[in-house]
C-alpha cells in the first residue's frame, strides 16, 4: 500500500489491508476505483497535534470510515 506517513505504523489489520498507530491509520477500499485513473480508493485518518495516542481508537476509526467510504457515492460514482 503506498502511503505517506509522518511516523512508524506499527499494526495491521486483514492481512495488510489496514496499517495504523496511535495517531493515524491507513485502509484499502474494497471495489471502489476511479474510473477516470483507473486506480484504487484508500482512506487516510491523521490525528495530529495531540501527545495522547492510542492505536486501538485510531483502527476503529479507519475500520468504520473505510466502510462508510466504500457505501458512499463518492465510491460508487467512479471518479469525482
Amino acid at each position: 500500500m503506498a502511503r505517506q506517513s509522518i511516523g512508524a505504523l506499527d499494526e495491521a489489520a486483514e492481512g495488510g489491508r489496514f496499517v495504523y498507530s496511535g495517531s493515524e491509520a491507513f485502509g484499502k477500499t474494497r471495489g471502489c476505483v476511479d474510473n477516470k485513473y483507473k486506480q484504487e480508493r484508500y482512506t487516510v485518518i491523521q490525528a495530529d497535534g495531540s501527545k495522547r495516542r492510542d492505536a486501538d481508537a485510531m483502527k476503529r476509526l479507519i475500520l468504520s470510515f473505510t466502510e462508510a467510504v466504500e457505501k458512499s457515492a463518492a465510491c460508487t460514482a467512479g471518479a469525482l
